[in-house]
Formats: C-alpha cells, structure tokens, sequence
C-alpha cells in the first residue's frame, strides 16, 4: 500500500503557454500544485490550478518528441471511464 504522503497526478500533462505542465495532489496534506516539463524532469511551478485543467491534453507525438512520460491522472483515467 502506498503512503498517503505521496503525490498523486490528478491531471496528465496539458498543453500551455508552450509548456507542458501536470497537476500533482497530495491527499494527506490536501496540496494541490502544478508541475512544468523542464529539462527532462517535473519541476514545480506557479501555473494556475484553474489553467491546467482547462488547458488542452498535447498530441502523443508531442509529448514524445519532448520525452514528456504519458501520464494519464486520476481524473484522465475517469474521463476515459465515463
């Protein structure tokens, strides 16, 4: 079982502003942040909750190209559910 500590992806990579930022929860502490693809790594960032989510999902080839990992979040996969 995991620790409830860790992050969470709620929302995969978005397309914004000409980056490629996630959302990241953490249940235990109710934190939620943004996350921009920099230099082969997530880095956290100031991106506004509300932005990511409306942002649109990037192509495959996209986010390949960039070597962005296809994350999907808990909220993509309910998306993909419903």
């Amino acid at each position: 079982m995991s620790s409830k500590k860790t992050p969470q992806i709620l929302v995969g990579p978005r397309y914004l502003n000409d980056k490629i930022c996630r959302l990241v929860y953490v249940r235990a502490t109710d934190e939620v942040w943004t996350e921009e693809w920099s230099r082969d790594s997530w880095v956290r960032t100031s991106e506004l909750v509300r932005l990511v989510l409306k942002a649109p999902t990037p192509k495959p080839a996209q986010l390949k190209k960039q070597g962005v990992p296809l994350e999907l979040g808990v909220w993509d996969r309910e998306e993909v559910c419903a």
